[in-house]
């Protein structure tokens, strides 16, 4: 494998890697681009004159990819900036970008056409927002994908918690190029009508619609169904999150994100049909426009999810480039199709989906080769079998340091999973496309062809959670950072080469960088061992705190707290700070040990004495000198009645206080000269302890 031989795949890397390097750097001018493209040209015709300046070119051409990704990326970051609404009370007219989902409250993204201003002028205005609506707005469930609504609510900003390790859902709907929200209030919105499509595309979202009403009417049951439509339609909005998590835990998630698995077994029968045209004009001219079209066609029908859409822009460009260019190599045209589409929205980087289907499709080129030498099978049977599990552990390798990174666990037997569920995933989707056909012939055959449709779907669910009940299917809990991330992939870039030239020295290189990504969780490891400290979580929802000694958290909460929002505020931060033992002192108040006590409301941890007031009952306050008084939702003394008992160097006001006692309780710290920290502005708080912390 020569270097030489991927011109394309070089521009790509550099070009990604100054999209991904933009945030970091300084605004890049236009003028910079034109220097060195005035730059590349005159060494271009410096060469046409006999000079050879090919590795000064070479330079200046990845030069201008970095630079004009730079470039890209800065112009899709003004160009959003630019469109933002005016932070006010606004009447939008929009367009149903995504249907409907349903978890606290409804929640959609829309395409923003215009709004009115205070003086009831139309504004045309485009841009994406996130629309939520309350979850007793039943009128909102009718609302879908291309419906045209009217909306208004004041327009905000989304916000991140501060919590470490929490879900950034600023920087998550940023790279979707979404920076504001409207909580829409019931009765403040109206269906308008249906946008308006081409002929081809309603057509095929007509029969979308009929291949879902098939559906319903021939899969009864809720669990099989909402995997066919997963397979099928690209619908997951039915996948109940146990059954998405058994998927997820064994490494077969992919085959329910409508992907490149899918969009390549349809294309497949589509391609058997030219294998006996020996015609070389059919293959040059129809065969690519027809994939094309039936692949377009296929990306509508799914939803046209951007994971599908992108399998068929890769499909479509590898087909192109092996009619046309009959000596071109996949890799240069996966490149192209990244490049591609990293020009139309340079915010597809930050995508995971993005990531993972190129990383993976990139492994399985550079590594199925030679893993499938490992074992030379006999028979048919066996050969498929070993094919698969050639591609599962090499389409594993460039991923498996960002799933680490990203998700914090790796599924032990995903070749097994994968073994079953490829396969089946494939047959659904092929028999699925007779479901509708059933349908419409109101065949008797109909229902028998259904019922053994659904078994084989019954039959993949319990093979995936068999697998995923496993002894140690998982690996789970294993936090890295991004530069670990970074060693790793230098190290797998070390074992390639070692592949290619077979020098022992690369080996060596590889086996040290192993090493070395592996040295930070010794060292974390003794960290837990040794940290001292408190947590303060920021929650709406009341007080989450946990007091750490080692490996060991005590976690004080308010009662309104759920299970669902304790993992959903701490459980990352947990996870980054090693938690093995949490103890809930709601069920263990009379827990104590030569670190911990609490005594009413007073806690003495570790040289500190706090005092948490955060009750829904009127209580009696005894005089105490603490260190820190928390305030938390629900309590009913008054400020000034408090601090006449309660003497703390520093009083905190914790996220779910109640705005209107915000006020009083930052008077009276001020009149007493008390430092007070309101964490609604200052989010997640970590207060050390007297005795060792280690930071």
């Amino acid at each position: 494998m020569k270097w030489t031989s991927y011109p394309l795949a070089r521009i790509g890397i550099f070009f990604i890697g100054g999209i991904l390097m933009e945030p970091l750097l300084p605004d890049i001018s236009t003028s910079t681009l034109l220097v060195i493209c005035l730059l590349y040209f005159s060494l271009l015709f410096l060469a046409e004159k006999e000079l050879n300046l090919p590795v000064i070119q070479s330079f200046l051409l990845l030069a201008f990819s970095f630079v004009f990704g730079l470039y890209v990326h800065e112009q899709k970051n003004q160009l959003i900036q630019n469109a933002r609404l005016p932070d006010k009370y606004l009447k939008i007219q929009c367009i149903v970008e995504k249907d409907v989902v349903k978890k606290t409250k409804y929640k959609t993204i829309a395409d923003v056409l215009y709004f009115h201003d205070e003086r009831g002028d139309k504004i045309n205005h485009k841009i994406r927002i996130l629309l939520y609506f309350d979850i007793k707005d039943t009128i909102v469930q009718t609302y879908k994908k291309g419906d045209i609504i009217y909306v208004e609510g004041k327009i905000n900003n989304i916000f991140n918690n501060t919590n470490p390790g929490a879900f950034d859902q600023q920087k998550f709907y940023k790279n979707k190029g979404i920076l504001q929200q409207v909580f829409v209030k019931i009765g403040n919105h109206q269906f308008l009508g249906q946008n308006v499509n081409g002929y081809l595309t309603t057509n095929i979202l007509n029969i979308r619609s009929f291949w879902n009403l098939a559906i319903q009417h021939f899969i009864k049951e809720p669990e099989r169904r909402a995997i066919i439509k997963a397979l099928l339609l690209g619908d997951q909005s039915e996948v109940e999150n146990e059954l998405f998590q058994s998927f997820s835990q064994t490494g077969a998630i992919h085959v329910l994100a409508v992907s490149g698995l899918h969009v390549g077994a349809v294309l497949y029968i589509f391609v058997l049909l030219f294998t006996s045209c020996k015609k070389r004009w059919i293959h040059i001219f129809f065969k690519p426009f027809l994939l094309t079209f039936f692949a377009l066609s296929y990306v509508i029908l799914t939803g046209a999810s951007p994971s599908v859409i992108r399998a068929a822009i890769m499909f479509g460009m590898v087909i192109i480039g092996k009619e046309w260019f009959r000596n071109s190599n996949t890799i240069n045209i996966l490149f192209v199709s990244a490049i591609w589409m990293l020009l139309y929205d340079p915010y597809y980087i930050y995508d995971l989906s993005f990531q993972f289907s190129y990383l993976s499709l990139l492994s399985i080129i550079l590594l199925q080769p030679q893993i499938k030498l490992w074992y030379i099978p006999v028979g048919k049977g066996t050969t498929y079998i070993w094919e698969l599990i050639s591609v599962s552990i090499s389409a594993q390798i460039l991923v498996f340091p960002l799933s680490m990174y990203y998700f914090n666990q790796f599924p032990v037997y995903f070749i097994l999973s994968n073994i079953v569920a490829v396969p089946m995933a494939i047959f659904l989707v092929y028999g699925g496309f007779f479901i509708p056909l059933m349908f419409q012939l109101a065949l008797d055959i109909g229902h028998t062809y259904a019922f053994l449709y659904s078994e084989v779907t019954g039959i993949l669910i319990y093979f995936i959670q068999k697998i995923q009940h496993l002894p140690g299917a998982l690996i789970k809990n294993v936090f890295i950072d991004f530069y670990q991330v970074l060693i790793w992939y230098v190290a797998i870039i070390y074992l390639l080469i070692y592949g290619v030239t077979k020098k022992s020295i690369h080996f060596y290189v590889f086996m040290g960088l192993v090493f070395l990504g592996s040295l930070p969780f010794y060292a974390r490891d003794i960290h837990y061992i040794q940290q001292k400290g408190i947590f303060i979580y920021e929650s709406k929802k009341g007080h989450i705190i946990d007091f750490v000694f080692g490996k060991t958290f005590l976690v004080l909460k308010h009662e309104g707290v759920s299970q669902q929002t304790e993992e959903f505020t701490a459980s990352k931060n947990r996870l980054m700070h090693g938690a093995e033992r949490l103890i809930d002192i709601r069920d263990s108040l009379n827990y104590s040990s030569l670190f911990f006590k609490k005594e009413k409301r007073e806690i003495n941890f570790c040289g500190l004495k706090i005092y948490v007031l955060a009750e829904n009952r009127n209580v009696e306050i005894e005089s105490s000198e603490v260190d820190y008084l928390l305030v938390g939702k629900g309590n009913k003394c008054k400020a000034s009645f408090v601090l006449e008992y309660i003497k703390p160097d520093t009083i905190f006001l914790l996220s779910s206080v109640e705005k209107y006692k915000k006020e009083s309780w930052q008077i009276c710290a001020k009149e007493n000269q008390i430092p007070l920290i309101d964490l609604t502005e200052r989010g997640f708080y970590k207060i050390k302890a007297k005795e060792a912390w280690s930071n």
